[in-house]
Order: structure tokens, then C-alpha cells, then sequence
């Protein structure tokens, strides 16, 4: 078994947070991490100095490679070395097309620069952020076996589904001098030796990639000490103060990259109150406000848009202007009587929707990074034909366009004229149509409005064995307001008092104009609460908010690669915690790796973790020790081979000793009686 690291970063370029690389780190975290073989893959460039200077410092295979931004995502590019000028060259080519700023290259540049690409070996980020699509990845055909993903998780999932990529598991780490935790991110090979030919053999075959060098696909290092973890459910016990936290925090820091849930102690508690449990849960349910709230948002815009003040101002213009000319009738003269004095301007509309139109074909036309999709969906020819018949008639609409405007501003330069040497005013041209749409819109928002505002439910369903309920209503002040509408600047006092109640138009106009974003002014329209209540239809309880947190947080977890859990005891009786609790975690950990702490021996012991760690801390050393073994085990060991007895750490820590636990024996016995 070979365990390997095939990516590993020791220059600070413009995709990653400054750093200064450090060899003497880099010798520690090989020989900690037992390393056999390392590629150095730094973005989109190759530093051949730097590299052979690394690899005279390594007593371990070192591979050239680089981290390639290909089509918005990610290609580690492995060589053997065997050529490495060429490779330098190749690298360089890289770094001068991405030096003018661009996100990355595409597949054809790809295969321009890397042209002997078939000889290296190529990992995809693939269950990794930015991953590479399957179709440029199908462009590589065989030469890409394996896929790089960023979890323990997903590498288990992935090694389970035929027909599918080699996962390949590597740290993605930046080796610098204040790396304290190195990660254990690693790949274990079934291979003979660490040569580029056997390890690409080894990465087409799934037997022969594993988490750990016993070859349990159920066990994972979780430390950089070598320990193992089970892959399921792991309880981690011990007194107090001797390092339970310390290692859940350890953890977090060992699997930086991956997707960590991490339920700290007594978090769970501290939401539960009133304000901070209603505050989590409309956060929690936010969706459903957006989706009630954003067909208002939709339309405010264009609400925004209407000014009746204008409007009134041109009407009274308009209404001045006909006045006057039917008091000076009598004066008419040969210029006011011309057909082009009160002659009205054409209705010039321009033509975005065509110019929509032709540019979104452009985009599909010239799209590389969906180009497979595209054309198996969309014929090539059939586009340009129509891109071409849209343009010719974009072109007759423009020449329209072009010359109705030249036509009005003839006319209009003619008017001038003719209106200076008349006695007689030219009646201004108006949109009556426009302005009467605008207040029936106006008019219709705030009757929609008023309706919307009242006070009823918008949402109700079930969680579990509790019921959700979320009603809107109208502010009652503004500082309700500010609230639901999460304003923290301004006071809009005046305005809400004036204007909210009445006139909906002129409120959000007022409010706009003082300064709230545009995005929040549908909220500011009504407050939309949520209420959890119990199976029989009361609000619930404390306890009960605490239960509904902590199931919430569960669910939740599924989504992540491991979940931390610290103490959740604190807030429910054993019962509920075996009946309920033990049940949903080991739900979860069917899935995900999970770590939980606990003095409780309900949640401890009853539900039968697959692993227990047990910390103690050592007076005479100083430091934190970690014992490791499986929940069947009589003995626990550390990572240098210490032994204590399974049964003793349990109980120490579970039953305050074995004359507690011995005592509470008897006495539940005598009870029996």
C-alpha cells in the first residue's frame, strides 16, 4: 500500500490567500503523514527551480503537476518528469494566457498547450468545488479515469457507484510555516511502487484506492497522528477538562475544506429563547417569505417608475396650452394655419426585444463550455440561418427607427421656427393614454395592496410531530417595520406615519427616495411571523423549542460531509433521548460521518457507536491524549500504542466510576423488589 498526496500547493498565486512556502514544513508533514509520494500543483504556473529543490530535500517520490483552470473549474496536470523542459514550457504558455486577467482557458487551448496530454496523468476536481463538467470531461475519453473529491463522504459514495470515476481523496494543501494541523486528506494506492505509470494504474481501478492503509472502507484518519475514525457514528467520552472539545475542534481544523456541521455546546439551548428562536426560525423559513414577498418585488420597479406629480404637471400644461390657443383663435396667422405648426411626432419605440433576441443566439453560437449540449439540442445551421434573418430585419427596423427620429427632428426644428414668427403658441404634444394607465395602476396597487396587508395565514406544514404557521399583517410602527424589512440605518418615522397606512405608492416612492434599498421595499410592506406549535395545537414549550432546534440542526446535517456534535444533552431527559435522539443520529451517521461528545450514558452508550474515542489529559506532559478503539473492543489505544481498558474509560466518565456505578446497581435492584 502506497499513500499518496497529489495535491499540494507551495506558491501564493492570484486564486489563493497569501503565503510564504516553508520546506522544513514540508519535511514534517511528509514524515507525519507517512507520505510515499507528493505532486507539487501549484495554479497554473510550474517553478522548476523551486521543485528540484524540494525534491533534493524529499526522500519520497515528487511529481511535477499544475492546477489548470479549464472551462470555470479545476484539472490537476501530473507529469512523470521524464521531459520536464517541455513541461516548463507548457506551463508558461498557461501563465501567459491567464496573466491578462481571465478566468480560465478552454478545452481546445487545453489540448493546443498540453498537446501530449495522453502521457500525464489528469484528476479533475469532480465532488469538489469548482468541479469540471461531464461533457468536457467526456471530451478526454479514457485518458481521465480518476475524479478528485474534497470529503471522506463523497469518496465513500463515489467508490460505491459503478460506471463512474476512481475517486482520488488529496489534502489541496498550502504548505507555509504556520500550518500547526496538517490535514489527512490522503489516498491509499494498492500498488507495488510510486512510479506515475503504477500510480495511474492504480487510479483505474477501484479496488485499489482506499481511506486507509487496513483497506476498511469504513474507517477514515481523522488525526494527524494516524487515528482512525468509523466512517458511521463516533462518540468521543472523557471527564472534564480533559480535551473532548479540544478534539472536536481539531477535527474542524483537520477537514478545513470539506462541509463541517458543526452543533456547538449549549448552542441549542441559547436559541431556544423567544426572541432567538422566532428570530431562527423566519430566518429558517425565509424561502417561503421570498416566495410570498417577490412577485411584490417584481412589480415595484416599474411602480417606481410612474411619477403622477409629472404627469399632473404635463396634463396642466396640456390643459393651459389648448386654453390659450382658444382665447387667441382671432389671431391666427399664415404660420399658426401651417399643417406642420401643430404637426405630432412619430411614436418612435426602440427595438430591445429583437436586439434580446439576436444576442442570446450570439451566446449560443459562441458558448465553448456548453457546446456539447448545445448542438446535440439546437441545429448549428438552423441558428446562424436565423440569426441572419433577425439581422437583416434589426437593420430594416433600425433604418425605420433612424429615419422617423430624422423626420421629427426636421419637423420639430420647423416648428421652432414657425412659432417664433407667429403670434400663436404650438399646443405641447402629451400621452393621455400613459398618463390615464398610470393612475389606474397606481390606483390598483394600493387597493391590491390594502387587501394584501390584512392580517391571514400564507403558510402551514408539518415538521416532524410539530406544525409551523406563518401569518402576515400590517406593521403596527415603524420600528416593526425596520425589523421585518432588516433596516438598520434611518428612521422613516414620518414617512411610515404618513404614508403606510393610506397611500402604499407614495409610501414605498417616499421610502425609496430616503434611501432603502430596493430589494427590501417589498418587506416594508407587511410583517410575516412565524409560530411553531405542538401536536396539540399550543405554542410550544421551552423544552419543546430546544427539541425543534435540535431536529432542525439533524436535518440539516445531511447536507454536510461530517457533523460535530457537542454536548446536545443538556436540553432533554433520556427517554426522549433514546427514543428520539439516538434514533436520528444514527440515521445520520448511515450516511455521514458523525462525532458526538457526551457525559450521558443514554446517548453514550444505548445507541452503540461504531467507535469510541476517549480523551484524557496528562499532568506530567502536559497534553491532550486520544484513545481510539471500536465500541466492541476490551482495550483502547492511542497513537503510540498505549493500552486502557474500554470498560474503565467508560465508566470513569459514564457512571463516575465503578463504585457509583456499582452502588446505583444495587440500589436499582433493591428497588425491584
Amino acid at each position: 500500500m502506497k499513500k499518496i498526496d497529489l495535491h499540494v500547493h507551495t506558491i501564493a498565486t492570484s486564486k489563493d490567500s497569501d503565503f510564504v512556502f516553508d520546506i522544513d514544513k514540508m519535511q514534517l508533514y511528509v514524515q507525519i503523514s507517512k507520505l510515499d509520494a507528493i505532486a507539487i500543483t501549484n495554479h497554473n504556473m510550474f517553478d522548476k527551480e523551486q521543485f528540484n529543490s524540494i525534491k533534493e530535500k524529499l526522500n519520497i517520490s515528487i511529481f511535477p503537476g499544475v492546477e489548470v483552470d479549464l472551462e470555470n473549474a479545476h484539472m490537476i496536470v501530473i507529469t512523470d518528469g521524464s521531459d520536464l523542459d517541455n513541461f516548463c514550457e507548457q506551463c508558461n504558455q498557461l501563465k501567459e494566457k491567464m496573466e491578462d486577467g481571465r478566468k480560465f482557458i478552454s478545452y481546445d487551448e487545453f489540448i493546443t498547450i498540453f498537446s501530449n496530454y495522453e502521457q500525464y496523468l489528469l484528476i479533475p476536481h469532480y465532488k469538489k468545488k469548482p468541479a469540471l463538467q461531464q461533457q468536457i470531461i467526456k471530451k478526454f475519453g479514457k485518458n481521465i479515469t480518476c475524479g478528485e473529491v474534497d470529503s471522506v463522504k463523497k469518496f465513500c459514495t463515489l467508490k460505491k457507484q459503478e460506471d463512474d470515476l476512481v475517486p482520488i481523496l488529496s489534502s489541496d494543501v498550502r504548505i507555509k510555516k504556520d500550518l500547526d494541523i496538517f490535514p489527512t486528506r490522503h489516498t491509499f494506492l494498492d500498488i507495488d511502487d510510486t512510479t506515475l505509470k503504477s500510480i495511474k494504474y492504480g487510479l483505474m481501478d477501484k479496488t485499489r484506492v482506499y481511506i486507509t492503509e487496513s483497506k476498511n472502507d469504513n474507517e477514515f484518519i481523522f488525526t494527524q497522528d494516524g487515528l482512525v475514525a468509523s466512517t458511521k457514528l463516533n462518540v468521543i467520552v472523557g471527564k472534564r477538562s480533559s480535551g473532548k472539545t479540544h478534539t472536536l475542534e481539531d477535527i474542524k481544523r483537520t477537514f478545513d475544506n470539506s462541509e463541517i456541521k458543526y452543533i456547538k455546546q449549549f448552542e441549542i439551548t441559547e436559541k431556544s429563547g423567544s426572541e432567538k428562536f422566532e428570530e431562527i426560525t423566519k430566518k429558517g423559513y425565509e424561502k417561503i417569505t421570498n416566495e410570498y414577498i417577490n412577485p411584490i418585488n417584481d412589480i415595484i420597479p416599474t411602480i417606481l417608475e410612474i411619477d403622477l406629480n409629472a404627469d399632473d404637471l404635463e396634463l396642466e400644461n396640456y390643459h393651459s396650452a389648448l386654453i390659450n390657443r382658444a382665447i387667441s383663435c382671432e389671431r391666427n396667422d399664415i404660420f399658426s394655419k401651417t399643417l406642420l405648426f401643430n404637426e405630432i411626432t412619430f411614436d418612435v419605440k426602440t427595438n430591445k426585444e429583437l436586439e434580446d433576441l439576436i444576442n442570446a443566439i450570439k451566446i449560443l453560437l459562441d458558448n465553448e463550455t456548453y457546446r456539447a449540449i448545445i448542438d446535440a439540442s439546437l441545429d448549428r445551421k438552423a441558428l446562424q440561418m436565423l440569426l441572419v434573418k433577425l439581422l437583416s430585419l434589426y437593420r430594416k427596423e433600425q433604418l425605420d427607427i433612424k429615419m422617423k427620429k430624422e423626420v421629427d427632428k426636421l419637423v420639430k426644428s420647423i416648428q421652432n421656427k414657425l412659432e417664433l414668427k407667429s403670434s400663436v403658441d404650438t399646443i405641447p404634444q402629451i400621452d393621455l393614454y400613459s398618463i390615464m394607465k398610470n393612475r389606474l395602476i397606481v390606483k390598483r396597487f394600493n387597493e391590491d395592496l390594502k387587501k394584501i396587508k390584512e392580517k391571514s395565514d400564507i403558510f402551514k406544514g408539518d415538521y416532524q410531530r410539530f406544525k409551523i404557521i406563518a401569518t402576515k399583517s400590517p406593521y403596527k410602527n415603524v420600528s416593526e417595520m425596520k425589523v421585518g424589512a432588516n433596516i438598520t440605518t434611518g428612521s422613516f418615522k414620518e414617512t411610515f406615519d404618513k404614508y403606510y397606512r393610506k397611500d402604499s405608492f407614495k409610501y414605498i416612492k417616499q421610502l425609496k427616495e430616503d434611501g432603502v434599498d430596493l430589494d427590501k421595499l417589498g418587506k416594508t410592506l407587511m410583517e410575516i411571523k412565524y409560530k411553531v406549535i405542538n401536536q396539540k395545537g399550543t405554542e410550544i414549550s421551552g423544552g419543546e423549542k430546544a427539541e425543534f432546534n435540535l431536529l432542525k440542526e439533524l436535518d440539516d446535517a445531511k447536507n454536510y460531509d461530517i457533523l460535530l456534535l457537542d454536548e446536545p444533552e443538556s436540553s432533554f431527559d433520556n427517554p426522549y433521548i433514546k427514543e428520539n435522539i439516538n434514533t436520528l443520529i444514527k440515521d445520520i451517521s448511515n450516511k455521514t460521518p458523525v462525532f458526538v461528545v457526551t457525559h450521558n450514558n443514554t446517548l453514550g452508550i444505548s445507541n452503540k457507536a461504531d467507535k469510541i474515542i476517549y480523551t484524557m489529559y496528562n499532568d506530567k506532559e502536559h497534553k491532550y491524549e486520544v484513545y481510539v478503539g471500536n465500541f466492541t473492543d476490551t482495550m483502547l489505544i492511542d497513537k503510540d500504542g498505549k493500552k486502557i481498558k474500554t470498560y474503565d474509560a467508560i465508566v470513569s466518565c459514564m457512571e463516575a466510576g465503578v463504585e457509583a456505578y456499582e452502588e446505583r446497581s444495587k440500589i436499582y435492584e433493591n428497588l425491584k423488589v
